[in-house]
């Protein structure tokens, strides 16, 4: 059936959509929609570059020719695919240290042991659709992820000479922002991760 849309008719419609639980989710949008132009079949299936549908931004638009008054019209679309207004993505990985401590032997001579320390650290990347760019100074500084999570608890609170961290808790590590040509519109991708406040440092194994 076809569909009146600002007084022009889109014919047919077809949408394809891939999910992406670590990034992006993507959408291909494919019309055939009568206008009197390019331009025309362009605005009115809604396949412009910067345009908002929900959590989505069209990032490219096509219109081929298909037949008198007639166009092909095709857009992609890059964003959120839920109304929730951001993705989270949690990630682990770890974090290593290396000294060495002297070891006693009753009666012997002591030597030095070479000893590794690993502990897991915690970090959020989160995916948001928004109107202005955040300025990447702000890497590096505090800031709680949308959402929150849990941190494992310190361990090293109590050892000797221990290496401070600062700034320390959840930081802005890094910050990906995907502006659009001729728009305010942005495709923000924004790392925290957890810094325990202390932490073993080479003093820490005299």
């Amino acid at each position: 059936m076809a569909i009146i849309l600002n007084a022009q008719i889109n014919i047919s419609r077809k949408e394809n959509f891939e999910f992406d639980a670590e990034g992006w989710d993507t959408r291909t949008v494919e019309r055939v929609v009568r206008a009197n132009s390019p331009e025309r079949a362009c605005v009115i299936a809604g396949a412009r570059p910067g345009f908002r549908d929900g959590n989505m931004i069209c990032l490219r638009g096509r219109a081929a020719y298909d037949k008198a008054g007639y166009y092909q019209v095709s857009a992609e679309w890059k964003g959120i695919a839920t109304h929730k207004p951001w993705k989270r993505v949690l990630r682990t990985f770890p974090d290593k240290t290396r000294g060495s401590i002297n070891i006693a032997v009753p009666g012997g001579i002591p030597y030095a042991q070479e000893v590794e320390v690993n502990e897991n650290m915690v970090g959020v990347s989160v995916y948001q659709v928004v109107t202005n760019s955040p300025p990447l100074s702000w890497v590096g500084r505090n800031a709680q992820p949308v959402g929150g999570s849990s941190v494992p608890t310190s361990r090293w609170d109590k050892i000797q000479n221990p290496l401070l961290s600062v700034p320390s808790g959840w930081v802005i590590d890094g910050i990906e922002s995907e502006e659009l040509p001729g728009s305010n519109m942005a495709l923000v991708r924004v790392d925290y991760v957890f810094y325990q406040k202390y932490k073993p440092g080479s003093a820490s194994f005299q």
